[in-house]
């Protein structure tokens, strides 16, 4: 058997991005064209694919990880739309 280690935060994330993608794409106006889990990666994504949005986790990796991200991408494309303050309570 593999045994393998993953902070509570980390795997909890995995877990909301993809439940969240699985919900946007039941909607057959919407088409997920990508995911990311860290800062950089969504940066690189932002800049490399043509999305009409970009729903933003604030709190990946680090406390302002999302912020900072947010922020580059709208310095190098201006016209993004970027929700980047989503919070969600679920009972």
């Amino acid at each position: 058997m593999k045994k393998g280690l993953a902070s509570l935060p980390d795997l909890l994330y995995l877990i909301i991005r993809e439940d969240t993608k699985e919900k946007l794409e039941q909607d057959p106006e919407i088409a997920v064209i990508g995911c990311a889990g860290s800062g950089k990666e969504i940066e690189k994504l932002a800049l490399s694919l043509d999305a009409d949005i970009i729903l933003m986790d604030i709190e990946m990796e680090t406390m302002n990880a999302g912020i900072l991200a947010t922020e580059r991408i709208r310095d190098q494309r201006p016209d993004q739309n970027v929700i980047d303050h989503i919070k969600v309570l679920c009972a």
